[in-house]
Parts: C-alpha cells; structure tokens; sequence
C-alpha cells in the first residue's frame, strides 16, 4: 500500500455509512420522527448511550431518504462522516466535513477547501462563515450526519456548530450522533424549534421489538417469558441483547445472569461480553483480543498485529467468520478491505486484553500497530498507536520519518501538533526533536526563538559521541542546523556567515527535501548580495534554476523568490517585478500557495514602491484575502502594506479599519497586539499629520523590530525619525540623524540601494528642519539620483509637502532634473493626498514660483516667537537682506503679513503646526 492509497483508505473509511446488518428491525416510530425533522428543522440530534442503535437507525433512514426508497419522501443526497480524535481542531473538523459534503456534491466548498488546507488556523467563526456562505450557493439540499460527536474535545469545533445556528446555511440539514450531550445550547435551540431530538428513551426496544429482534438473530423461536426477562432486565437496550445472543450461543437458553450484574449496563455487558467469548471457537477469541488495540483494521494489519505467528489464511478465515456471523464488525469501505469493531465491543474487549494479558502486551500491540501504519507512511495513525504503548522514543522515530514531506508541504499546523505530543523536556535533550522545534518557529518567523533553538541545537551535536559523527542521520542533522543557522546569520546581519551555513547545507542536504534546499538558497543570494557580491548571487541562484528539469516545485520558486529579494535589496524594482511576476503565475499552476502569497506581495511591495497604488492594492488585497494560506510574515506584511497604500490614496478610514483587522488577528494568535501593528498604527497616524498618536504608538522604536527582513520594515525605525524631525527640537532632530547614520549604515554594509535612498530622502528632511537648506538639497539629490537607476517614486509622496517643497528647489540640477519631473508625474497621477491631520505637509501642494532655500529658512524662524532682528542674527544676514526675503516670501504665499505667512505654511504643510 502506498502513502496515497492508504491516505484515502483512512479517509473513506471516515466517510463510509455503515451497513445496515440483517438482523435489523423495521422501527417505523423512529424513521416517522426522522422525517418530520427533516421537513421541519435544521438540526437532529440522536443521543444516547453506547448500544443503543443511533448509527444503526439513522443509517436505515439515510438508505431510505437517499435512495427514495418508499413513495412518501423526495431523494435527498447524505452524506456521512465518523468522527474521531483526529478530528480535534476547527481546521480538521472541516477539512473532514468537506471531504463528506463532496461524497454527494464534488465541486463543493472550494475557498472553505483552500482555508482548511493552509498553513495558519484560522478562526472558526471565520471558517464557519466561509463555510455557510458557500454551501448557501449549493443548487441542492443535503443531509449530513456526524456520527460519534462525543469524541470531539476541541471547543472550536462546537463554536463552529453553534455559529450556524444563528445564521443557517439553508440547503444542509445536519445530523449529530453522540454518546453525550454536546456543549451547544440545545435547550435554546428546543425552544425556538430548531432541533430534534431522539434520546436513549425514544431509542429503547418495545417488548414486541425485543422478540423481533431475537428471533431473527438467533432464527428460532424464544420462549415469551425469556423474552419477556430478558427485556425486563435490558429495559430495551439493543447492545444488551446482542450481547445476550451471543452469551446463549446456538441452542441454548438465556444464561442466569448473576444479581449483581443488573446494577449498570457496564456490568451486564462486561458479563455478557465474557459469555459470549466463552462460546466463540478459540482463534476467533484470540484474534478479537489482539485487533482490539487497533481503530479500524485491514487484513494485512491483522497479520502485523498477530505477530506473523498465524498463517494468512487463518487471518482471512477469522475476518470472514467476523462478518458472517455480524459479531460487532463494521466494513469501512466498499471493497471491504478496512474494517472496525463496535465501539462499545472494542472498550470492552480492550479491557478485558489488559486485564488478561496485561499493559505490557497491549503496548506491544500498539507498538506493533504504529511500525505497520509508519510503513504504510499513514503517520498520524502511526503516531496515535505509538503514544497509546507510551512510547516516546518510537513517536521520535515517526516523526523524523514523517519531517521530510511536511516540510516539503510547509504544513506548520501539523509540525504544531506533533511537537505537543512531545514533553518540553523530551525536545529540548533530542537534537532531531530540537531541530523540527527550530522549523516550527521559522515558519512562524520566530527569530528569537529560531537562534534559541538552533544554539541548543548546536550544543547537543557538539556533545554527542564521536563515533556517530560520521553517519547518514549525524550528516543530515547537521545540514538542518546549517541551513537554519543561516537562516539566523542573515536575519542577524552576518551575511558572509549565511553564505558559509548555506553552501554547507546545500552540500549536506539530500535532494528530496525540496523545502529545506530552498530556503539555503534563498539565504545563499541574499548573504552574497548582502556581502557586495550581487551578480554572484544572482549568478548562483539562476544556474541552479536552469539546471532544474521542472521549474514549477517548491524548490525552483524558491530560488526565483531569492532572486527578487537580491532585486529588491539591490534597487531594481523593474527586475523584482518581472520575476515576481513569473513566481505568481508558476505558483498558481503548481497550487502552492505560500509561493502564491509571496508573489502577490512582491508585487505589491513593488507597486506601491513605484507609485503604482491600484496595482499595489490589488496585490495586497489578494494576500490579505488568501492570508490563512500564507505565511504568516508574508500575511502580516501584506496587511500593513494595504493599510499603506490606502492612506496612500487618501483613504485614510480604510487604513485604519485595515490596521485594525490585523489588531484583531494578532489577538486570535498571540492574545495581544504586537509590536509589528503598532509600528504600523504609528506610521499611518504619522501619514495623516497626527503627530501626538504618532509619537504615542512610536515610543521606543529607536532599532528596527526583530522578526523583519529590513526591505519590509524599515518603515517601523523611519516613522520615529518622522516624529523627531516633526518636532523640531535641536535634540530631536539631532537624535533623527542619528538613528538615521545607523540606519544608512547598515544599508551600506549590506548593499541595499533601496533603503540608502529612503534614509538619504529622511535625511533631507531633518537637514530642511534644522535650517541647513544646502545639506538638505545635498541629500536630497543624492536620494533621487539614486531613484533614477531604482525606479522608487511613492517615498516622496509619503513624506509630504516639505518634501515637494525640496523637489521643486532641485529641480533644475541636470543630474535629475528628469527622475524629478518623473516623481511629479507620478505624485501628479496618483492625485497626491493631502493630509487630514496638523503635522506633515501635503503632498499635493504646489506653487507657481519655488520658494527659495534662505525664504525657507526665514518662513521657519517666523514661526518661532522671535524678531525680525533675531532672525537677521541667527542666519548671519542684514535686516534688509531678512526683510526683502520675507516681502518675496508673502507674495509667493498670497499673504500680508508674518503670522499670515506662518498659518499659510502650516496650511500648505510646509511647516508643522505650533
């Protein structure tokens, strides 16, 4: 059996509506108060304890509603689905509902289908709804029934239940079948006629279906008074009875149950149960006691399971005397290769395998279990038998066989799932468990916790014995730990440390493990680029794409997406858009949506850094909308970059609202608002001129925040050298330059044309508000020069009417007299936005005559409380020279008078408001 073949075996088996046995009874009471909830109510709940009969009466019922099999009732289509205990997550539970749903409509749910399958988990009222609206798009009413609710234990799951209540999806009637009340307001749901139920009460033989089911069980007559005991004392219930049957055998009369067997059901079946075994033929009670371990089972499983001490046929002949004889056996798919007992039988049985053979044979079982599951790569069913025998070295094992493909698939949610079955301690003393640890955090983008764990990491290897150094496992761990050493090097400003990680990982790791090969060389780009060695880097990664036979994997959009990344850092926004491009479209065919996602944000990024807002917001949108599907850097990025090119737009409620649906994720998945969003809030209340929530949110923001590659936060440390330099004060703006020279440092070190063109236009702006109109220009050249070879447009928009200001004033320097008509066009075509608020200038102001650099420097002084004379002192000119400046200075602003000039400017933004 193969991983695909054994996969969709287990799945069906889910979705397979049990068989109705022969010897089942007509109970027409119970299949009329079936059909009248399904004319008149959303929900029907059929609750009671085990052996009862739920599964079986509402399995008839389906045959018969499905089928249109009496003349009284309209086909409907029904689906099915078992529940379990890999069903314990709102994720799961839909991606099993789906599955069900599309047993009867196939092209059912497909955005519900791409949520469920993604790499975040997201909210179950967002997945509910997701859910409700597309099946309320369904052309046809259906039926769905969840057998054995009672096993969930994920809330979310109910949230999910309980949210449909309050807005139905119309064409789904649902089914619960539970041995418990669920945690849903059924009482509620009673009153407002919206359920129905059938308890243990509605579900209890009458006597005359006692003796009906007697005798086409056991095909004799019984004497009316056995019959009439033995229904006494099971009160109607069918499992009793069956077990009743079973304990009198062929030809025997019913057994003298003990007194102290009628206390409670457990008793009497655990009696019952033990008479039955008695008159079953030997093998047959040997095998049932070693399958007992396992959920479902087929055939081959059987085999393991025995220890290959019994021959195959006896296996086949075991399974065959099962199903003729209808003991507790129900077939799961049907070719009837996959099987499970009753469940009420297996407990019991169970049990008794415990107490006969003791906890160390039911471990060995289920060990045995879990190496025939990880054989057939079904590695949850593997890891449950495997937590079942205790046996975490065993679980390791699975899990190390299983990392490969996950990885591979970028499934974190999983990666999540199987780490939690691990104690804390159990991962941080196992190098292997440390090291899917390390995975977990990167695909959440965790560097700290990353460098934590690949340090610990590091010093396990160092510790362990030298004659496994050499090995096949020892190889392969240490390419995991290079690959994610150089995952932190980079991330840590190391790029020649990133380079050297990541050559050793891709030497290191094994071809097949797609995922990890693509993130070395990702960082492999990235660290030469980041080193000053570009066409190196861009050399390195395009030989290894055109050498690749298929160029649509995981691992070649990797290497495209380093590419764009040495683009973007290098300051070709033209080359990051063409490749971004291809990353989208070759994403998309592959149905890799992570890939998908980052394509989209490129092209985003890109856009907005262009000027080109609708395309920006397109892009962006597109991320946001798939952002369960994503990563959740990439996710979190594209959100805030909508927030931005909103504000961009002018479309400053927009942004905010956008902020605060990111507020309101980071709530869902940390229980708090992170940094990273309230870096985000700063900057757009900086963009609308709130300098005072500017500030608020900006406090101590003097280093960019960890977790962020530089090219999609640098933003995060510029909007407090906004707020500085808004200020005005010697020492704030001074501080502004400061973090500035930091920043441009970095830039410089790591090559990064880009962000030396962001920080060089910042610069500008302190240099303007500190008077020095001349280092101002200086930077402010130089900055666009720069923007000539980049393409970057938008970063003169958003830093407002100043920043015109000085654009028009360099304007007739042949260097970039074009590059500056270019950004006016721009800013010209995306309508320049003015500011709301009293802080930053707008960025759609214009004049006939530029004011000149001492005008400037004049109309600032002018807002201080100083005179003319002061002024003349402080800029080392005459009085006359002060007032002749200050006369040209009103007529350029339309004004009579000082305080005219000073409230025109603050109007204009070309200064900020007192």
């Amino acid at each position: 059996m193969n991983n695909t073949r054994g996969a969709d075996v287990l799945l069906s088996a889910k979705l397979h509506r049990p068989r109705v046995t022969r010897d089942l009874i007509a109970r027409s009471r119970l299949l009329a108060m079936l059909d009248a909830s399904l004319a008149s109510g959303y929900l029907t709940t059929v609750i009671a304890p085990a052996g009862f009969g739920k599964t079986t009466l509402v399995s008839s019922w389906i045959e018969q509603v499905a089928a249109a099999a009496r003349p009284d009732i309209v086909p409907v289509p029904a689906a099915w689905l078992t529940l379990g205990a890999g069903e314990n997550s709102p994720s799961e539970f839909l991606r099993y509902v789906i599955a069900a749903l599309r047993t009867v409509l196939p092209q059912a749910a497909p955005e519900t289908s791409q949520l469920v399958h993604s790499r975040q988990n997201p909210p179950p009222s967002f997945l509910a709804d997701t859910l409700s609206n597309e099946i309320e798009r369904l052309q046809s009413n259906f039926i769905i029934v969840l057998d054995d609710t009672h096993t969930v234990r994920n809330q979310g799951v109910f949230e999910i239940l309980e949210r449909w209540m309050h807005h139905w999806p119309w064409p789904m009637h649902l089914m619960l079948i539970s041995r418990l009340n669920p945690p849903l307001p059924l009482a509620n749901w009673r009153a407002r006629g919206t359920v129905m139920e059938l308890r243990s009460r509605d579900l209890r033989f009458t006597e005359e279906e006692s003796a009906a089911f007697l005798y086409r069980t056991l095909r004799r007559q019984v004497e009316p008074a056995t019959v009439s005991r033995l229904h006494g004392q099971m009160e109607g219930w069918v499992a009793g009875l069956r077990m009743a049957t079973l304990a009198m055998g062929e030809g025997s009369d019913l057994p003298a149950l003990p007194p102290d067997s009628f206390g409670t059901d457990i008793h009497l079946t655990s009696y019952l149960v033990e008479e039955g075994f008695l008159n079953l033929p030997v093998a047959i009670r040997q095998f049932l006691l070693t399958i007992s371990v396992a959920r479902q089972f087929c055939e081959s499983l059987c085999q393991a399971l025995a220890d290959d001490k019994a021959p195959a046929g006896s296996i086949r002949q075991s399974l065959d005397y099962l199903i003729t004889n209808e003991l507790f056996l129900t077939v799961l798919d049907d070719r009837e290769h996959w099987y499970r007992l009753h469940h009420l039988f297996r407990e019991l049985i169970l049990g008794w395998l415990q107490r006969d053979r003791g906890r160390n044979e039911v471990a060995r079982l289920h060990r045995r279990a879990a190496q025939w599951y990880a054989a057939h790569e079904l590695i949850d069913e593997a890891l449950f038998h495997a937590r079942e025998a205790a046996d975490a070295s065993l679980m390791r094992e699975i899990m190390r066989q299983g990392l490969r493909d996950l990885l591979n698939r970028e499934d974190r949610p999983t990666l999540e799932r199987w780490l939690a079955m691990l104690p804390e301690e159990t991962i941080e003393q196992d190098p292997e468990m440390a090291i899917m640890s390390a995975w977990k955090h990167g695909l959440r983008w965790e560097m700290g916790n990353v460098e934590r764990t690949v340090n610990r990491v590091a010093e396990l290897l160092d510790a362990a014995p030298p004659n496994g150094s050499g090995s096949a496992d020892s190889h392969l761990l240490r390419g995991h730990l290079a690959v994610l050493q150089a995952h932190v090097a980079f991330n840590s400003d190391r790029p020649e440390q990133a380079v050297t990680h990541s050559l050793n990982g891709l030497a290191l790791m094994p071809e097949s493990w797609r995922y990890v090969r693509g993130v070395a060389a990702v960082y492999l780009g990235l660290g030469l680029q980041a080193s000053g060695r570009a066409e190196e880097a861009e050399q390195a990664l395009t030989s290894r794409y055109e050498a690749l036979p298929d160029k649509t994997d995981s691992y070649a959009l990797r290497l495209l997406l380093g590419l764009a990344f040495i683009a973007l850092q290098s300051g070709n926004l033209e080359s990051a858009l063409r490749i971004a491009n291809r990353i989208r479209g070759q994403s998309v065919e592959s149905d890799l949506s992570v890939i998908q996602g980052w394509g989209h944000h490129l092209l985003g990024y890109t856009h907005y850094q262009r000027g080109e807002l609708d395309a920006a917001e397109t892009h962006f949108a597109k991320v946001t909308k798939m952002r369960f599907r994503v990563q959740l850097l990439t996710a979190r990025s594209a959100m805030a970059g909508l927030a931005f090119t909103y504000q961009a737009q002018g479309r400053s409620e927009q942004a905010l609202a956008q902020l605060e649906e990111l507020s309101q994720d980071d709530l869902l998945l940390y229980g708090r608002e992170q940094p990273f969003t309230a870096a985000a809030r700063a900057w757009i209340y900086y963009r609308q001129g709130d300098l005072d929530r500017a500030d608020t949110w900006s406090q101590g923001m003097s280093v960019l925040l960890p977790d962020q590659p530089l090219f999609l936060s640098d933003w995060v440390l510029l909007t407090r050298v906004g707020v500085l330099i808004a200020r005005k004060t010697g020492r704030d703006i001074q501080l502004a330059l400061e973090m500035l020279d930091g920043l441009d440092d970095m830039a410089a070190r790591t090559f990064n044309k880009s962000i030396t063109l962001v920080t060089l236009a910042w610069r500008a702006l302190a240099e303007l508000a500190r008077g020095e109109i001349a280092a101002a220009q200086k930077a402010l050249i130089r900055s666009v020069e720069l923007a000539r070879h980049t393409g970057q447009r938008q970063i003169y928009a958003d830093l407002g009417g100043p920043m015109q200001q000085l654009l028009g004033q360099i304007a007739g320097e042949p260097s970039v007299a074009a590059t500056v008509r270019d950004i006016r066009a721009v800013l010209e075509r995306n309508g320049a936005p003015a500011h709301t608020g009293n802080g930053s200038a707008a960025a759609g102001y214009t004049m006939s005559e530029s004011i000149t650099g001492r005008e400037l420097q004049i109309l600032i002084l002018m807002a201080e409380p100083i005179s003319f004379d002061d002024i003349s002192q402080q800029l080392h000119i005459a009085p006359s020279t002060t007032k002749r400046h200050s006369i040209n200075l009103y007529g350029k602003l339309g004004v009579h008078s000082r305080w005219e000039a000073v409230a025109r400017g603050i109007e204009l933004g070309i200064l900020p408001s007192r």
